[in-house]
């Protein structure tokens, strides 16, 4: 969680970021049809994992979001 968010703008801000991707990733696997749509649907789904793992300094790679214990 960024610094200074609470949990409900930081969940609530999630499910905004998650639905554009969403959106866009619809928009543009359902111009395809038949085996088209299967191939264009696994390409999104291998760039977020391989942006996932190239960001890592980021996202933390595959190891993903390291939350500290509270009060710590």
């Amino acid at each position: 969680m960024p610094q200074g968010w609470t949990a409900l703008p930081a969940l609530a801000s999630g499910l905004l970021a998650g639905g554009a991707v969403v959106a866009l990733v619809r928009h543009l696997a359902l111009r395809t049809g038949g085996v088209s749509y299967m191939i264009v649907t696994l390409m999104f789904v291998q760039t977020g994992y391989l942006t996932i793992l190239y960001f890592g300094a980021i996202t933390g790679g595959d190891k993903g979001f390291v939350i500290g214990a509270a009060g710590r």
